[in-house]
């Protein structure tokens, strides 16, 4: 998987693409002895805590979850009036053990 799974160097961006597609992704940066981070925004942050899920229970059961981090950005102005709004972030660092 390159570019098209979203992957910089361990970091994993999480998006409308079919799980498997981040699952396969991360199993390829785990095998290079990497730690890697899984990163989504909004509606994919279900989608980013499945992948972790799918990974530890189908292919890695020794998988090592490191760091679980939550935050909020600022979005960008919608042109509606309403103000600044925010969006929810996670970030999971995961390892092989």
């Amino acid at each position: 998987m390159s570019e098209s799974a979203c992957v910089q160097r361990g970091t994993i961006y999480v998006g409308s693409k079919p799980i498997i597609a981040y699952v396969v992704a991360a199993m390829m940066e785990l095998a290079k002895g990497r730690e890697v981070t899984i990163k989504a925004r909004g509606k994919s942050i279900s989608r980013a805590v499945d992948t972790v899920q799918v990974i530890r229970n189908r292919y890695l059961s020794m998988l090592r979850i490191k760091r679980i981090t939550f935050s909020s950005e600022p979005r960008p102005d919608t042109g509606d009036g309403s103000g600044e709004s925010y969006v929810s972030c996670v970030e999971i660092v995961v390892s092989s053990a």
